[in-house]
């Protein structure tokens, strides 16, 4: 019976030792799958910091051309004003 023991034993060390390699394996592809995670977020991160600075010029851009075209139209609007101003003082000084 003493030869059963130790097989059982050598068989139960066996089973230990294949149980530790793959918690070992474990730990190793979590670590590595951390590693991986936490370099994506990173980088999505700064992906994210990248789009806000273009959308924030694109902005600054498009704001800017809006007051660039609201002068424009504010200068047209007065020179039409001015316009008829000049038509009523004419009709008034032909009808006098």
């Amino acid at each position: 019976m003493e030869i059963y023991m130790y097989v059982l034993i050598g068989i139960v060390g066996v089973f230990i030792i294949l149980l530790m390699g793959w918690f070992i394996g474990l730990i190793i592809v979590t670590r590595k799958r951390n590693h991986d995670y936490a370099e994506k977020v990173a980088e999505f991160n700064q992906l994210k910091n990248d789009w806000s600075k273009v959308r924030s010029e694109a902005d600054k851009m498009y704001n800017e051309r809006i007051a660039e075209f609201d002068k424009q139209i504010a200068e047209k609007v007065h020179g039409i004003e001015e316009l008829d101003a000049e038509i009523v003082a004419h009709k008034e000084s032909l009808s006098e």
